[in-house]
């Protein structure tokens, strides 16, 4: 059984599992549009759909970002120079 006494950090607040587009978005931290061309290059993974509702599911999300390979580009080499 729930409790706040032994979930404290669960208290008041459901994460969902199921994220719309613009939570999606938003969850990996980039722009809509954004997000739609990492969906459309396979960076990000395809939605579901149930019911005429398209959404992302957040593990999918995790899996995907987990496994990016992402390499140091220019101009974040620029970046950390400025915030050195």
């Amino acid at each position: 059984m729930f409790t706040e006494a032994v979930y404290p950090q669960r208290a008041g607040k459901i994460e969902p599992r199921g994220l719309r587009r613009p939570d999606a978005a938003r969850y990996v931290g980039v722009s809509p549009s954004k997000f739609d061309e990492w969906v459309g290059r396979k960076i990000l993974p395809p939605p579901q759909k149930i019911d005429h509702i398209v959404f992302w599911d957040r593990a999918k999300l995790d899996a995907y970002f987990d496994g990016l390979n992402v390499e140091e580009d220019e101009d974040d080499s620029d970046w950390q120079n400025l915030i050195a």
